[in-house]
């Protein structure tokens, strides 16, 4: 399996909350749409910094929505790099490993598959 580390690609503004014009929903894209295991790492967040002022991000496809005070932008971003490194992390150490070792018992079960058969052609050639 090829894979490569998830990035933030670009973010943006998506709206103010009419309800409180310091609030921002701020749409950030990924480079890539994350696996599921790569999401879960990334809300549970083991490797960012906890603050209790953060409102969580949520995730759909290659995209996070935050909603951010105004003036903690900055703060926002470095959480969700944080996480994006974290979940990152977990994923290549714990997970990609296990899906290389699937891969890879795989593709020896085939070519176990492919040697018996070649095998067998050749001692069905063998016969006159």
């Amino acid at each position: 399996m090829k894979w490569s580390p998830i990035r933030r690609v670009d973010k943006q503004v998506e709206n103010g909350f009419s309800n409180s014009t310091n609030l921002l929903k701020i749409r950030i894209e990924l480079s890539q749409n994350p696996p599921d295991e790569w999401i879960q790492a990334f809300l549970d967040a083991k490797e960012a910094s906890k603050s209790s002022t953060i409102h969580p991000p949520t995730i759909n496809g290659k995209n996070i929505y935050i909603t951010s005070p105004r003036d903690k932008i900055e703060v926002y971003i470095k959480h969700i790099d944080e996480r994006i490194a974290g979940a990152n992390k977990y994923y290549e150490n714990t997970i990609l490993p296990r899906i290389q070792q699937n891969e890879a018992s795989r593709e020896a079960d085939e070519n176990r598959k492919r040697s018996r058969i070649e095998k067998a052609q050749s001692e069905l050639d063998n016969i006159d």
